[in-house]
């Protein structure tokens, strides 16, 4: 498991010999080299070193990410995935709360190779490896992305290996109750919305972790939920005050010809092609109003009137709202 830890070497007729200050992190090799000095059982020669800054037992090139920083992150969903575009050459796509996306040395979307505890959790679909878990920041103790060069012992990759640690329980009892929002009355409004979009995004859970049998078995449990209530500025084509009066003696096509509407009850057979139907068009190009079907004209005062002018001659993109 991850973490610091001493090591304490004893032979006959030699002075016992302790390492303190080694530190364990996932996905690395780490040497210690002892010499063992002829002396006294009694005596002892204590050695406190430090994490070396440069990896020499391994050629990998890779990411590491601790704990601290991934609490610390201001992460938009809190979730672990967001994290791998902290690297210098990765690019992450996109993800939710279930599968983040990352391109990484270069490589393709969806070709990681994805660990959780030192065992496989890829998932395979259409041959490529995809990542259907993105564990909260609360569960993960470290994160370590390599993205070339790797040990053999990691396949299944064409585009780097994400091996995560999750948290574990200590002799101490510690726990955490959490919550993190963002609210549209923070936000400000963009530039194409007339107002701005509601968003309530609520991140709240808890974690606890402690001893079942001191110093031999542990426990750790996190639980999160998120409730998102998002809303999006769109561009939509809505009908003008005249059209929904059947009034369509402006409505134009994009070159800017009159778009005809035509009376269904003209339809008849045209004389010099019986096999084919004429009708005529409504006079002015308007259709009167006893004609409008009471439940379509109710149907079509449920459309709000357009609030910008259109982008072309045919009335396209005359109204700007958010939807939620």
């Amino acid at each position: 498991p991850s973490g610091r830890y001493r090591l304490t070497a004893e032979g006959q007729s030699f002075r016992p010999y302790t390492r303190t200050g080694i530190v364990i992190e996932i996905g690395r090799a780490v040497r210690v080299d002892i010499a063992l000095q002829l002396g006294q059982v009694a005596e002892t020669v204590s050695v406190s070193g430090t994490a070396p800054l440069l990896q020499s037992e391994s050629s990998t090139i890779d990411q590491f990410i601790e704990n601290k920083t991934i609490v610390d992150m201001p992460l938009n969903g809190r979730r672990v995935g967001e994290l791998l575009g902290l690297m210098g050459n990765a690019v992450f796509i996109r993800g939710d709360v279930i599968r983040p996306r990352v391109a990484i040395a270069g490589g393709r979307g969806d070709q990681q190779q994805w660990m959780i505890d030192g065992v496989n959790s890829s998932n395979i679909a259409l041959e490529n490896p995809q990542a259907l878990f993105n564990p909260p920041v609360e569960s993960v103790q470290e994160i370590r992305v390599q993205q070339n060069a790797y040990s053999a012992e990691f396949g299944n990759s064409t585009s780097g290996v994400v091996t995560i640690s999750t948290r574990s329980g200590a002799n101490r009892f510690t726990g955490s109750l959490y919550e993190f929002f963002r609210n549209d009355k923070l936000d400000a409004r963009t530039f194409f919305a007339a107002e701005k979009a509601p968003l309530r995004w609520n991140v709240f859970g808890l974690s606890a972790g402690g001893a079942i049998i001191r110093n031999r078995t542990f426990f750790f449990t996190s639980n999160e939920w998120q409730r998102q209530r998002i809303g999006n500025t769109r561009l939509l084509t809505v009908p003008t005050a005249l059209q929904r009066a059947g009034d369509f003696s402006e409505t134009l096509d994009p070159a800017g010809a009159l778009v005809r509407i035509y009376d269904p009850d003209s339809a008849r057979a045209d004389p010099a092609n019986p096999s084919r139907t004429i009708r005529a068009p409504f006079a002015g190009n308007r259709i009167p109003a006893e004609r409008i079907d009471p439940v379509g004209r109710r149907l079509a005062d449920l459309y709000p009137l357009p609030n910008r002018p259109a982008t072309n001659l045919a009335g396209a993109n005359n109204f700007v709202g958010n939807n939620v």
